[in-house]
């Protein structure tokens, strides 16, 4: 029977090699002993256990974890502007996005809640295969391997589509609210950084707990209004998440695909933040 660990064992090396080609093969075998060593551990954690029964991991693993991640291609610590995703390079339109998401139209209103950089991230979720060719040179021969390399993206398209599929049964009588959730996940700094790093897979984990994706989504949305609150009241520095606990920061952008280090640590993240009970209904 697979175990949840299956599923990052059977990356692809090819996702490896952002410091150099040489690399690859070496980073490859780092990650596929480190996945192993961990395994029982792993597999509760990743196993949708409560956190009580959880096995522990160790520093040292962290630090191999975060290690690896520097070998992996990633979408870079910032999102390409929306006159990138619109403009000569490639045209990725709100239709597309909306395409993606099986969902038919939205209305202008509904339409506020995907501008800005919003626009940009969910074209990288949601179509990543139109996406990488903008953000790399496909004239490097390591870049071109990398294109023509198959991407496993279901958890992250799944966040994209149930997105857009959420804004599409909204019904704002204005449009403050599209405004307030721009202002902590549209523009930028740490607190969009961090949405859209760790969201798809809070979003993921909240699922897990039972939540249907329209109610995972609220939660999320909900979230997003009371990190803009907490901002406006205190003046203080925040991002969507860390202020429920004293987490660490992940500030690496997620890599292409999801069985490689970046999306392991931000699923186990995730789990700590569902685990403690900090976004629970």
């Amino acid at each position: 029977m697979a175990e949840p660990v299956d599923l990052y064992l059977n990356f692809d090396e090819a996702f490896f090699g952002a410091n150099g080609i040489e690399r690859r093969g070496e980073a490859a075998s780092r990650y596929r002993a480190l996945l192993e060593e961990n395994r029982e551990a792993l597999n509760f954690r990743l196993g949708n256990r409560p956190v009580a029964e959880h096995r522990f991991l160790s520093k040292h693993f962290w630090r191999d974890l975060e290690g690896l991640i520097r070998d992996e291609f990633t979408h870079g610590d910032t999102m390409l502007p929306r006159c990138w995703i619109e403009g000569d390079r490639a045209y990725i339109a709100v239709e597309d996005l909306c395409a993606a998401a099986e969902v038919r139209a939205l209305s202008d209103r509904q339409r506020r809640y995907i501008t800005g950089r919003i626009h940009s991230h969910l074209a990288r979720l949601l179509l990543p295969e139109r996406y990488m060719p903008i953000k790399l040179d496909s004239k490097r021969p390591t870049e071109q391997a990398l294109l023509a390399t198959p991407v496993k993206n279901d958890i992250c398209a799944a966040f994209g589509r149930e997105y857009i599929q959420f804004v599409a049964a909204l019904s704002p009588r204005n449009g403050r609210d599209a405004q307030r959730v721009y202002e902590v996940i549209g523009d930028e700094g740490e607190a969009v950084f961090n949405f859209w790093t760790l969201a798809p897979y809070v979003h993921l984990n909240l699922k897990q707990q039972g939540l249907t994706p329209q109610d995972s989504m609220a939660k999320l949305f909900d979230t997003i209004r009371a990190a803009r609150k907490r901002k406006q009241d205190t003046q203080e520095a925040y991002t969507v998440f860390d202020y429920y606990g004293s987490l660490p920061h992940f500030r690496k952008a997620l890599g292409f695909d999801e069985r490689m280090p970046t999306h392991l640590y931000a699923y186990l993240e995730a789990r700590l933040l569902i685990d403690s009970l900090l976004l629970h209904r």
